[in-house]
């Protein structure tokens, strides 16, 4: 029997199910893809950040393979064989919801020993906030659970075993979707196999946001509660706004100022740039959910030079992490000015070798040089929660004066 929704729908002419935006209304535009990730060769490092996962606290690893790789052309998160522990991988881009369109997160799972006594998750989560798939297994048997998590509280956790298909297998390869509309409130569906199986409709019924942080990140995580090894494997994953377009951004941009200072011909750090992980919020910390494009760079030397990018992330620059860095004014983004014998470069130096080159262009003899990523486009560079830039001059004859201004632009 059709349920009264379906019958409106028809009635309507809008169809049932995942051809309907989050809205209700029939999709007749494109959805705009804000982040996605194949795994066919490696778990990219560029895109997703490994944690470990210990009594329930994420703590950031440099990315090995030893919890998180690619297997036959998967992702394969593994918890481990410590109980109460696990592991994790999220995408360090954190898509944000576009207002007044759908957010919709699709993704292939295959969870291997379904009832194995463990905790896998998916969806799109960090740490307080975020709407996921849950499954929970006690040795016997196992259940599945679609959940919505605010500000450190699950406010809803729905057994939706009984509502699933009556073939479905978590062993097997399931395609599962959640699309909400979230404006801080609106409903929830969740997806199996293309048939929607739970809405969670809270509209008019919420005192705070559904969701604390319109900007989450892709997440996969595996906790075992004995010492035996529970996987999860992904085959890929998107998230997309219905009907979006490109973020909105503000512009911002740090300099070394109109006094020229010294680079040498060893490379110089000018200046850095840090997106901590964690802001200050009403006299606490939370999470930093907004993505940085670094999109041009400019510089001028009084000899020949090279104007160099180097990127690493926190977890592998312990002296660049150590500083103490300055603020942009209305923004998360953090920075320092260098120049030979500084503290940026002295932490730079003692850093450089666990650094990523991403840049190094030649400079003329007083001519400013203006770099432009020529892909941003289609390739934007992202720099993102946990990473540090730092952009160095390396003079080619000895201690020249030099100056350098980054233009970046902040999601908002």
């Amino acid at each position: 029997m059709q349920s009264y929704e379906n019958r409106q729908n028809i009635e309507r002419g809008l169809g049932t199910g995942i051809n309907l935006d989050a809205w209700g209304r029939q999709k007749v535009v494109l959805d705009y893809s804000l982040l996605h990730g194949v795994f066919t060769y490696d778990v990219p490092n560029r895109v997703w950040e490994e944690y470990s996962v210990t009594s329930g606290v994420y703590a950031p690893l440099p990315q090995t393979g030893t919890l998180c790789s690619s297997v036959n052309n998967i992702l394969e998160v593994a918890s481990g064989t410590v109980s109460g522990d696990g592991s994790a991988l999220f995408s360090k881009r954190h898509p944000r919801y576009q207002p007044n369109r759908g957010h919709i997160y699709s993704v292939s799972v295959i969870l291997p020993s379904p009832e194995l006594d463990a905790v896998r998750r998916f969806g799109i989560f960090k740490d307080d906030n975020g709407v996921y798939f849950q499954l929970e297994g006690d040795g016997v048997g196992w259940t599945m659970y679609a959940v919505r998590k605010s500000n450190g509280v699950e406010e809803n956790k729905q057994d939706i075993t009984s509502l699933l298909p009556a073939t479905f297998d978590p062993s097997k390869n399931n395609v599962y979707d959640i699309q909400y509309q979230w404006r801080s409130a609106g409903d929830y569906y969740f997806y199996v196999n293309l048939a929607k199986v739970y809405q969670e409709k809270n509209l008019g019924t919420l005192t705070e946001a559904s969701i604390r942080q319109p900007g989450l990140p892709a997440g996969f995580e595996s906790i075992t509660n004995t010492t035996t090894n529970a996987l999860l494997r992904v085959g890929c994953v998107d998230v997309s706004s219905e009907g979006g377009k490109l973020e909105g951004r503000q512009f911002e941009s740090i300099t070394t100022g109109s006094s020229l200072i010294t680079a040498t011909s060893t490379g110089t750090a000018m200046i850095g740039v840090k997106i901590p992980r964690l802001v200050s919020y009403g006299g606490g910390s939370i999470e930093n959910t907004r993505d940085i494009v670094a999109s041009r760079v400019s510089s001028w030397t009084r000899d020949e030079a090279a104007v160099q990018i180097y990127a690493v992330r926190d977890t592998e620059a312990s002296n660049l992490d150590g500083l103490t860095w300055t603020a942009f004014p209305d923004s998360t983004a953090q920075y320092l000015i260098g120049g030979n014998a500084s503290l940026l470069d002295n932490a730079f130096q003692l850093d450089r070798g666990s650094m990523q080159l991403i840049l190094s262009e030649w400079d003329d003899i007083e001519r400013k040089n203006v770099i432009v990523n020529p892909d941003q486009a289609v390739a934007p560079f992202y720099i993102t929660a946990g990473d540090i830039l730092v952009c160095a001059i390396q003079t080619f004859a000895g201690n020249d004066n030099s100056s350098v201004t980054l233009y970046l632009s902040e999601e908002v």
